[in-house]
């Protein structure tokens, strides 16, 4: 499976990106360019993931999109997380969180690693670095 860098710049990237969104007819919850962190990857046609960073020990995995119904999605997207854990420890991040809206997304996070806690809105997951 091949992983490509993400760069908001790149307008082929970004029609990738967005072809996720159309895949589940949400083409307007596609982040802009201004919107994307520096650190995301993409297989186009399969699945798109944003590392964003902070100030502190914590970052976040956001923006996970697959293609709906692609097959090999699943795979994409653990790649993907796989590569962006790495990342997050490289950078010093001790502690990674992904805010999770629907079952699918909660088990695919599980299954790459990360614990499980409630709040009173979405699924929140961690894992330590």
């Amino acid at each position: 499976m091949k992983l490509t860098r993400f760069d908001p710049r790149d307008s082929e990237a970004m029609a990738a990106l967005l072809d996720l969104y159309f895949s589940w007819g949400h083409p307007e919850s596609c982040p802009t360019p201004e919107e994307l962190p520096s650190t995301g990857y993409i297989v186009p046609g399969k699945a798109a993931v944003f590392l964003y960073s902070t100030d502190s020990s914590l970052a976040t995995l956001e923006h996970a999109i697959t293609m709906r119904d692609a097959e090999g999605h699943t795979e994409a997207i653990h790649a993907i997380c796989d590569a962006l854990i790495a990342d997050a420890k490289a950078a010093g991040f001790t502690k990674l969180y992904v805010y999770c809206g629907n079952q699918h997304a909660v088990r695919r996070a599980l299954a790459v690693g990360f614990g499980l806690s409630l709040n009173a809105e979405r699924w929140q997951l961690e894992m330590r670095l």
